[in-house]
């Protein structure tokens, strides 16, 4: 058998092994699967396997508990044999895990908006970004960060929501807003811890904006769903 021909032979088994295993890759419960083939016509003996791939957990403080996020997906490995010459056609992958140790992030509250230019205040942030300062009159109301992305910026209690927390808000009429906690206020912090009411604030540049009175929901109602724990 010529040379050539062999390597084309060994190519198309090594397609076929890497289909086969294919099969067993979301099967936890095998660790090694073995695939015999005889071609008896061009007489070679040919033995696949398909290694399983091991698991990581990696565990984040700032993810709520409960929550877990595939980092890398995991890949079989195969290693298969041709008239006794071993040849690792594919080393395995590690699967990683993200998991959240922090506290559920589940609650439901109020939303009010706010202006930067309202009385007493100078358009800039109570919190200190990755960047320093932030001026909401100067730089607009939306955050750009470097895990979530574009973010709106809301104040709240920061005994609660410490600066960073990133926040999913839904209002009781379905709309979403994602949201980062960049400021508080007194009467933010005196619902919280006077009267265990949740309450967060929308930033806006003026206090003439009227969409300050549309997303206004009082209703106790709304939802707020951490997706980080701070910076």
């Amino acid at each position: 058998m010529s040379l050539c021909l062999l390597e084309l032979v060994k190519e198309w088994i090594g397609i076929l092994f890497v289909t086969i295993s294919s099969l067993f890759v979301n099967n936890d419960s095998i660790d090694k699967v073995t695939v015999a083939n005889n071609i008896e016509n061009l007489n070679i003996s040919t033995t696949a396997v398909a290694i399983n791939y091991d698991t990581k957990k990696i565990y984040n403080d700032k993810i709520s508990s409960g929550t877990e996020n595939v980092i890398t997906e995991g890949e079989v490995g195969i290693v298969y044999n041709i008239d006794g010459k071993e040849v690792k056609f594919r080393e395995p992958v590690t699967e990683v895990i993200e998991v959240g140790t922090a506290p559920k992030g589940s609650y439901v509250g109020s939303i009010t908006g706010y202006g930067a230019d309202c009385p007493g205040c100078s358009g800039t942030v109570s919190c200190k970004t990755k960047n320093g300062s932030y001026n909401i009159s100067k730089k607009g109301e939306y955050y750009d960060d470097a895990e979530y992305g574009n973010l709106r910026i809301v104040a709240a209690d920061n005994s609660l929501f410490e600066c960073g927390t990133v926040l999913d808000i839904t209002s009781k009429n379905g709309e979403k807003i994602n949201a980062i906690v960049l400021d508080t206020g007194s009467s933010l912090r005196s619902k919280w811890r006077n009267e265990g009411k949740v309450v967060v604030d929308v930033a806006f540049k003026t206090e003439n904006d009227p969409e300050i009175y549309k997303i206004t929901d009082r209703s106790d109602t709304v939802k707020f769903e951490v997706k980080r724990w701070g910076w």
